[in-house]
């Protein structure tokens, strides 16, 4: 009976640390630093799955509206949690996406591979107030200096910090200010095939189970030797 005290004391240790997640209130100027681009995207479906260590996962699939630093349509991204026929997982924290909702959202790009910039900190809802557009964040929504930003405040500080130029071909999206970016628009037909971001997960989930599971069995380990040295 205390052998199974402890282990449901370790299970509880370990599901607490991997569902918390605190986040820290940084700039608009400090988000976009850390990001390496963003879009306003519509949600288009969700498919969740299990990864190939049996996580569930669910995987969000956006339709881009606007874009600013890259010249994406579409954009995947695979985020833990979800609800996979009975089972069910919930991430403390994660993003939640919902369908008809239009959002702003920070990408970071690293290694070729695309993630939700600084977690749920890089989700932002768009809501009209009048005749204005702000993105509102997804963390902090009622915080008085990050809570809710004027649209064309964020795309000034946007172009600014990423060095954007508007698309020459007229597009409604802008890239980055480099000789090569210019010369590939100048040079880009009409019909030719625009990339897709797939992203993966924004932390790596399973290597701080695989970790705290470990700690729980040292620990189990460590109580029944020492018990059997008491009996002794």
């Amino acid at each position: 009976m205390r052998i199974l005290k402890l282990i449901q004391f370790f299970f509880v240790l370990v599901s607490t640390a991997i569902g918390a997640t605190t986040f820290i209130p940084a700039s608009i100027e400090k988000q976009i630093e850390s990001a390496s681009f963003g879009i306003e995207a519509e949600l288009l479906k969700k498919t969740p799955f299990k990864n190939d260590n049996g996580f569930i996962y669910t995987r969000h699939e956006f339709k881009v509206i606007e874009a600013f630093g890259t010249d994406i349509e579409f954009l995947s991204l695979e985020l833990p949690g979800g609800t996979l026929g009975d089972l069910g997982t919930a991430v403390e924290g994660a993003p939640q996406f919902k369908n008809g909702v239009k959002y702003f959202l920070l990408i970071k790009e690293i290694e070729n591979k695309f993630y939700l910039s600084n977690f749920t900190l890089g989700q932002y809802e768009i809501q009209r107030i009048g005749d204005q557009i702000y993105y509102v964040s997804s963390v902090f929504p009622f915080d008085k200096t990050i809570g809710r930003i004027n649209k064309e405040h964020f795309k000034k500080l946007m172009f600014e910090k990423w060095n954007l130029v508007s698309r020459l071909d007229g597009k409604h999206e802008s890239i980055k200010l480099t000789i090569e970016n210019k010369k590939a628009i100048e040079k880009k037909k009409p019909n030719q095939e625009r990339k897709i971001a797939s992203t993966e997960r924004s932390f790596d989930f399973e290597k701080w189970y695989i970790f705290l599971l470990a700690f729980t069995c040292v620990g189990i380990s460590f109580y029944l030797i020492k018990s059997r040295w008491d009996e002794k």
